[in-house]
């Protein structure tokens, strides 16, 4: 008998969304191509595909305020705690929200959850347009198998915490990292 044991579902997703307009093609942090996949290097910045993609956009390009950042944490909180996910770590910016959770879905429906249920609850709170979106189109998620993945993706997440999320989702004050 092997030592292996089978798992359906990985330990774990580590989820990056990105606000509306925060992360376009051309980007000088590098960006990918529709179709390039997953292991695919980022693309060279590209100045001119960057321009045009900052002229045709449709909306203003979003940001995760204070007060957002709450109302997705909180939000975050409310889907794991109905669907009885665990929530390892997350962490909001001004352009984009970290998480790493573990739930017995398929990684992008979790996504288009957490993206869906947080653009209707910043509506319901007046915080943005219906029309507006909020998130960029997809988002991006890695499966983590391992403790030592899990605790990896907990590090990169307190990375990016800030003073806009120093709460848990359970509520509990966390320190940013300095």
């Amino acid at each position: 008998m092997s030592s292996r044991t089978f798992r359906l579902f990985p330990l774990a997703y580590h989820f990056s969304l990105q606000a509306y307009g925060r992360w376009l093609p051309g980007d000088p942090r590098g960006w990918h191509r529709r179709g390039d996949g997953t292991a695919a290097p980022p693309r060279s910045d590209d100045p001119i595909i960057y321009g045009l993609s900052r002229e045709l956009q449709r909306y203003p390009s979003a940001t995760i305020t204070e007060p957002a950042g709450a109302t997705i944490l909180q939000t975050l909180s409310s889907i794991a705690l109905e669907h009885e996910w665990r929530v390892y770590a997350v962490a909001t910016t001004p352009t984009h929200l970290h998480a790493v959770v573990s739930a017995p879905l398929k990684g992008i429906d979790i996504l288009r959850l957490i993206r869906d249920e947080s653009q209707r609850r910043l509506v319901e709170n007046g915080m943005i347009e219906p029309s507006r979106p909020f998130w960029s189109a997809g988002g991006y998620f890695s499966m983590v198998h391992t403790v030592r993945g899990l605790e990896r993706a907990c590090r990169y997440v307190a990375l990016h915490r800030t003073e806009a999320s120093t709460v848990d989702v359970a509520g509990r004050p966390v320190a940013p990292l300095r």
